[in-house]
């Protein structure tokens, strides 16, 4: 198929689509907001706000409190931290980003500690988080029951001690089945063939 591509004028182009006539104002618009970050969003905690006025008459504000800042008497800070950490509208932050939902509006002594307290006993938190520790081995749990002694071994080793005769390090063995342990001592860490050697050995 073979076509020409002519330049036809926009003044003559009068059928021109929306796409190719974008309208771009000659100065970029302004994106700051008007209003001050603390009235664009906010956590809906209507429930424990009426809470915290009615503790509030019983428990006087701290006068450290900060201006434009709600202070939180002691019997309603839990429950403040739990209606913003697991509140629809945030879905369990983590400790920095709770801590700066709940001080946008509210105060009180010791509120970081207390708001990161909350936040590492989460249990939804504990339980969406990523494992940062190594692939657990594949020794089974719980462990056989041994019925005899010296039929399951415990094998342990003690490093870096001060040098005595030459050694530096021990191997203790425990006898899971009666407890007994038996001490071998080592010039260094042994590898896996020098501990099968030193087992059947001693």
């Amino acid at each position: 198929c073979r076509f020409q591509v002519t330049y036809r004028a926009g003044s003559q182009n009068g059928k021109a689509d929306a796409l190719s006539r974008i309208f771009g104002p000659e100065e970029p618009c302004d994106s700051n907001p008007i209003l001050p970050s603390s009235l664009i969003i906010g956590p809906i905690v209507w429930e424990i706000d009426e809470e915290i006025r009615t503790a509030s008459s019983q428990e006087p504000a701290h006068e450290g409190c900060p201006e434009g800042r709600v202070f939180v008497p002691i019997t309603c800070r839990r429950g403040l931290i739990q209606s913003i950490h697991e509140g629809l509208g945030t879905g369990h932050p983590g400790e920095k980003r709770t801590v700066q939902l709940v001080q946008a509006w509210y105060w009180w002594p010791g509120m970081t500690r207390d708001v990161n307290c909350f936040v590492q006993e989460c249990a939804t938190c504990a339980m969406a988080k990523v494992p940062r520790h190594l692939p657990v081995g594949k020794l089974p749990v719980p462990l056989p029951i041994p019925q005899r002694p010296w039929s399951h071994l415990g094998i342990y080793f003690v490093t870096d001690l001060p040098r005595s005769e030459g050694n530096t390090c021990i191997l203790v063995v425990v006898d899971r089945f009666s407890k007994g342990c038996r001490f071998m001592p080592l010039k260094g860490l042994p590898t896996a063939l020098e501990t099968a050697e030193a087992l059947f050995q001693q």
